[in-house]
């Protein structure tokens, strides 16, 4: 094979270009410490580099989901703390009023100012906000959640208080505003939750709000502002109140005659109110029932074994619709039915025109028993937030750890040792100078270099 001078200097400049490539890509990882520039570099080390920066950007949002959700619930905490120390002066001034013997009208006067002062300082707490969202209003963050209004009870004027539009507290020295309740407008707890929730981890989902009725309670007899209702009555010397049974207890759901099936957490809890009294909540246990009588059964048991005991039954109508009744007044009118089951078995209730009213005697004594289960229920919700906050440090901690793992990873799929990027530039660099020495060595001079 005759090898010409023009096949020997391709080839030369072929060799060259190759090595002055090579050349350039071990610069280039020395001055970058990265061992691709581009994806055809190396693809497997391309495509673990991908999944490692994914892994640390998802890790970096989640820790800013962890300080946004921490924020959330240090500013919820701090509300808490300050509703219940308003709560806990009202109780000090309740001691204070229950002292007969030392307590004359006046005094019982300053401190019903300083009680009603205190019931707008617990509103506003309430109204609290974290970067413009009212951390206690559920879905509707944009909207102060509880506010003041005045609605006409049995021919007097009476202020309430309302939670989403909604009056929340029903007690009275006259018989509550049945119009508003038959029109829709006192609160109803349905047992549904609005929970926000933050990704605070790979599969790691976190509740960081409290919502208002969990934290003044939800029934309109027995709540905190229906507490404040009474010991402002007490103040005024009243020794009675008159509340309100609004929900009807004959549902709207006919069971289906082949049965029902109940799951837990999705559909097995019930609240009971009766005759106005406290709200008790009965657990269905789970499982598939052949018939609605063994579902009534199975109601009627848990209810046997609750507080209730003795003081409302179930049935069912000839449509196979639940019927709660009081055992007292033999009236379905005077129980109040809501909970996760309540839409399932019981159905959306239509309250009552006019309700069932009720007369209750009391002291300024026995209001202290009230505002102590109004701390409690403050204190039990706080304690909650305080878990959820502690479950946030936890992500917090192994999210930093997921960190420094990825990051590490990272390095090690996309880092050059330094030391050995140096030496194999340097080598790059002998093997180009010396192929470019070697092509002038080994290409001749041609007639044309001695013309001229």
């Amino acid at each position: 094979m005759r090898v010409t001078s023009n096949m020997m200097m391709a080839n030369s400049l072929y060799n060259i270009g190759n090595n002055m490539r090579r050349m350039d890509k071990t610069q280039q990882q020395q001055a970058t410490q990265s061992k691709i520039q581009l994806p055809s570099d190396d693809p497997e080390v391309a495509t673990q580099a991908v999944k490692y920066r994914d892994y640390v950007s998802s890790v970096a949002q989640y820790h800013k989901n962890v300080e946004d959700a921490t924020g959330w619930m240090k500013v919820s905490e701090g509300a808490l703390n300050d509703l219940h120390d308003v709560v806990q002066k009202m109780r000090e001034l309740t001691v204070k009023a229950s002292n007969t013997g030392t307590m004359n009208p006046a005094n019982l006067d300053a401190i019903k100012q300083e009680v009603s002062q205190l019931k707008k300082t617990a509103v506003q707490i309430l109204n609290t906000s974290y970067a413009g969202r009212y951390i206690f209003a559920g879905y509707e963050t944009d909207k102060e959640p509880f506010g003041m209004t005045t609605v006409t009870a049995g021919g007097s004027t009476v202020e309430r208080i309302t939670y989403k539009g909604k009056i929340m507290n029903m007690n009275g020295a006259v018989s509550p505003d049945a119009d508003a309740v038959s029109a829709g407008k006192a609160y109803q707890d349905t047992g549904a939750r609005q929970a926000l929730k933050y990704n605070v981890g790979f599969n790691n989902q976190l509740t960081v709000n409290v919502e208002g009725q969990d934290i003044v309670g939800s029934d309109p007899a027995h709540n905190l502002f229906a507490t404040l209702d009474k010991l402002m009555l007490g103040l005024e010397g009243k020794t009675s109140y008159k509340s309100i049974a609004y929900a009807a207890s004959t549902g709207s759901v006919a069971l289906p005659g082949v049965g029902s099936t109940v799951t837990a957490g999705t559909n097995d809890k019930l609240t009971l109110a009766v005759d106005g009294g406290p709200l008790v909540d009965i657990t269905i246990p789970a499982g598939n029932y052949v018939s609605p009588s063994a579902l009534v059964a199975a109601i009627n048991k848990e209810i046997s074994a609750s507080a209730l005991n003795g003081k409302v039954t179930v049935s069912l109508n000839n449509k196979n619709q639940l019927v709660f009744t009081s055992a007292s007044t033999s009236a379905t009118g005077a129980v109040a039915v809501s909970g996760n089951a309540a839409g399932s078995f019981v159905g959306a209730t239509t309250p009552t025109a006019g309700g069932t009213v009720k007369t209750t005697p009391f002291t300024l004594s026995s209001i202290l028993g009230d505002l102590d289960a109004d701390l409690d229920r403050i204190s039990a919700v706080n304690a909650g937030l305080g878990a959820r906050e502690n479950t946030a440090g936890i992500a917090d901690n192994r999210l930093g750890d997921d960190k420094t793992v990825y990051t590490k990873l990272m390095a090690t799929n996309e880092s050059v040792d330094a030391g050995e990027a140096e030496m194999n530039a340097a080598a790059a660099k002998v093997v180009y100078e010396s192929s470019l020495a070697a092509t002038a060595k080994a290409v001749s001079k041609s007639l044309l270099d001695y013309l001229g």
